[in-house]
């Protein structure tokens, strides 16, 4: 594999690290996609990428489920700066209102990003969330949970356990079951 290749796949491995991280509410996890210095322009938000990090799990506070797919990805690499234009679909389920309607959106858009490559790691420099457009909807009530193994949305999540969620070096190389729930 060539190095724009292996650039491309660690990149990948990024923006992949950023779904489960926000899904999650995986505060340190998200962190280990930006580099320091790294500014995130995100709806109303502008400002650096690790304050990004508190604004994005907070909002999600008010949400019963999140989950962001990416579908297509581009990659351009250049040396050690790479940008790339994720496609992507996040969807909300919100909690009930009085008449006990759940309320889905469906986001689409794309992450525009710049990465750069330190010290032999890629992380975004730079990330602007364009929304191309937004669908609303009303949804059932949740899985019975004696049917279905139930996600949650934090670290307690069944893909944490022990020998599936086997963090990169760049999350700090912690294994679930070292991590507390945040």
């Amino acid at each position: 594999m060539g190095d724009d290749e292996a650039a491309k796949v660690e990149i990948r491995e990024v923006l992949s690290r950023y779904c489960r991280a926000v899904d999650r509410r995986d505060r340190e996890l998200f962190r280990s996609i930006y580099h320091p210095d790294a500014i995130e322009h995100h709806g109303s938000f502008e400002g650096l990428g690790l304050d990004f990090v508190d604004v994005a799990i907070d909002r999600a506070a008010g949400v019963d489920l999140w989950q962001h797919h990416l579908t297509t990805i581009n990659i351009d690499v250049d040396g050690d700066v790479a940008y790339s234009e994720a496609y992507y679909i996040s969807s909300s389920v919100f909690p009930p209102d009085d008449e006990g309607n759940r309320e889905m959106w469906d986001l689409f858009g794309r992450y525009v990003d710049r990465f750069e490559r330190r010290d032999g790691e890629w992380k975004i420099a730079e990330r602007l969330c364009v929304r191309d457009f937004r669908h609303d909807r009303l949804v059932g009530p949740p899985l019975s949970k004696e049917n279905h193994i139930q996600g949650t949305k934090d670290m307690t999540d069944p893909s944490y356990r022990p020998g599936f969620a086997r963090q990169p070096e760049a999350a700090g190389g912690v294994r679930a079951e070292n991590r507390s729930a945040s």
